[in-house]
């Protein structure tokens, strides 16, 4: 018997001194089990990153973190539990309910962003749940707009001073300006103007970008000039400057969609008008007149050529056909190859996809 004490004593002398964070995990008591609920975690970090991160990436945060809640049966999930298995689940029943798969793929990307900082902070197995899901961008129908539908609304007649027609100048500025963001157009002010070249920062990429002010464009903006005000377009609130109410923007840029979408159907459009339509529309209609992507890229501020392709609108196949049959019109091929003492010459005389006619001749 006391063989048996002696020993579980020493057993616990030996863990105690070799494994101090026993002793730790007493003083520091267990953590709470809501403390390793991955929703529970990731909405309170969403809050503390707020000043940290873009407006629109934190609203992204807290809308997939919605979804996924929806989705749960309980409203949340173990870190721990959260594996690849219950990701495939999630865009299942994300399908079923019809989001896009840019939607979805958006989602995914907000929670593996947050699943990260979750399992760092709480020590937690990495699973790599979001492995085999689609996070990337699947190429969508473009919202540029036909030169018709453009000539129709460049052509419309609204009441002078009206909201109406203060968006539809926001608009064609937009477009004149290499597709100005509604983003910059609200926060420019007048005094970056300099020897008629506009010079600002994109608010969303920081890229610096330089427009020369047109005639047209100085047109549209004398038009909204008043003394004291050195906004482009009264738009947003009159602020200090360096000041920005994001939820003052947020507001602008519901009232200038709905604008747009009345405006659409004043000049009977054939699509719907967004504030980002004319960014679509300046660079397809750059594209189409065969300006480089890399010129295209850099006059819209984007980081990457890559970035600047989502906004083109593609070719038509008959234009395509139409390119190709212009390289086959050019070839002409004139060749003499021997051959087992015989001479033929090759002639590729190409006016409808391919008559080729060959010529033998015998010496």
């Amino acid at each position: 018997m006391k063989l048996t004490v002696i020993t579980n004593f020493a057993l616990g002398d030996l863990l105690y001194r070799h494994l101090p964070s026993l002793h730790a995990f007493k003083k520091k008591g267990k953590p709470k089990e809501k403390e390793k609920l991955f929703i529970d975690y990731a909405t309170r970090l969403a809050s503390r990153l707020g000043s940290k991160r873009c407006p629109n990436t934190i609203r992204n945060y807290h809308t997939a973190l919605r979804s996924l809640a929806t989705f749960l049966p309980d409203g949340d999930i173990a870190v721990t539990h959260l594996t690849s298995e219950v990701v495939k689940e999630y865009v299942a029943w994300l399908t079923m309910r019809g989001v896009s798969i840019n939607t979805a793929s958006c989602y995914l990307r907000s929670l593996r962003s947050l699943y990260s900082h979750a399992v760092g902070a709480l020590r937690c197995r990495q699973r790599q749940p979001f492995a085999g899901a689609y996070t990337g961008n699947a190429p969508t129908s473009k919202r540029a707009m036909s030169q018709t539908d453009l000539r129709r609304l460049l052509d419309l007649q609204l009441e002078e001073g009206s909201p109406l027609q203060l968006a539809l100048d926001i608009f064609t500025f937009s477009l004149y300006a290499m597709g100005m963001p509604f983003a910059d157009v609200s926060r420019i002010r007048r005094s970056q103007i300099h020897d008629g070249i506009l010079e600002y920062r994109r608010h969303k990429t920081g890229q610096r970008v330089c427009v020369r002010i047109e005639p047209c464009m100085m047109h549209i903006l004398e038009r909204y000039h008043c003394p004291g005000d050195d906004r482009l377009f009264p738009i947003l609130p009159l602020m200090p400057c360096g000041y920005d109410d994001h939820n003052a923007y947020l507001r602008a840029l519901g009232r200038y969609n709905y604008a747009l979408c009345v405006i659409a159907r004043k000049a009977g459009l054939s699509t719907n008008l967004s504030s980002y339509v004319s960014r679509h529309t300046w660079a397809s209609m750059a594209y189409h007149s065969h300006i480089p992507i890399p010129t295209i890229s850099q006059a819209m501020g984007h980081t990457t050529p890559h970035t600047t392709s989502i906004y083109l609108k593609p070719f038509k196949d008959s234009y395509i056909a139409r390119a190709n049959r212009k390289i086959l019109q050019r070839i002409m091929v004139q060749t003499s190859v021997e051959e087992e003492g015989d001479e033929y010459e090759t002639f590729c005389f190409i006016t409808d996809y391919g008559n080729c006619r060959t010529r033998w001749r015998a010496e």
